[in-house]
């Protein structure tokens, strides 16, 4: 009986910190990566039952390895986003909203993300690549994603600025540098 009550107990307290969430552990030692994917990531939770996931796929979301150089350059010279909106009924079965293309905007302007018949052939193959391999990692959650891609004229995750994604009535802020940050 005692062994039953503490495993009950256990279960209450697991339940319970994983239904706030907001309570995420911190990387004990995190890797340049790490520390540059968890800030391109941000999520907006709305209200209980609506969401929103913002993430930016910086060159400083790759190693910094021989393997990676192409995407590397290839991310440094496009700007590449996701957005997924959803929303959970109190079943907790999701559903995904339409994506209106968000804006960048930087503190030279603003820019719409590049049609596909503006994008160069390297381009559009690394968004059809991250599309399929997010999409697989994320699961269901991939399903919602949008990708979208701008050019990256003027922004360097890795030199002091600003920039905004703006969706669904906000502005998500990236300052650069980014943590994690590698040439």
């Amino acid at each position: 009986m005692k062994i039953r009550a503490i495993g009950l107990f256990a279960a209450c307290v697991f339940s319970a910190v994983t239904a706030a969430g907001d309570a995420d552990a911190r990387e004990w030692r995190a890797s340049p990566v790490s520390q540059a994917m968890e800030y391109l990531q941000i999520i907006d939770r709305r209200s209980p039952s609506e969401g929103v996931l913002v993430l930016w796929m910086s060159r400083d979301a790759l190693s910094n390895t021989p393997e990676f150089k192409i995407g590397r350059a290839l991310l440094a010279e496009n700007l590449v986003f996701s957005v997924a909106h959803w929303d959970v009924s109190t079943t907790g079965d999701f559903s995904f909203r339409e994506i209106v293309p968000p804006v960048l905007e930087t503190p030279s302007g603003t820019r719409m993300p590049l049609d596909e018949d503006e994008l160069n052939p390297a381009g559009a193959g690394l968004r059809a690549g991250l599309k399929a391999q997010i999409a697989q990692a994320f699961g269901d959650m991939g399903k919602g994603l949008r990708w979208f891609v701008y050019d990256a004229d003027g922004v360097d995750s890795c030199t002091e600025g600003i920039l905004w994604l703006v969706y669904g009535g906000e502005r998500y802020e990236y300052r650069t540098p980014i943590p994690g940050c590698v040439r």
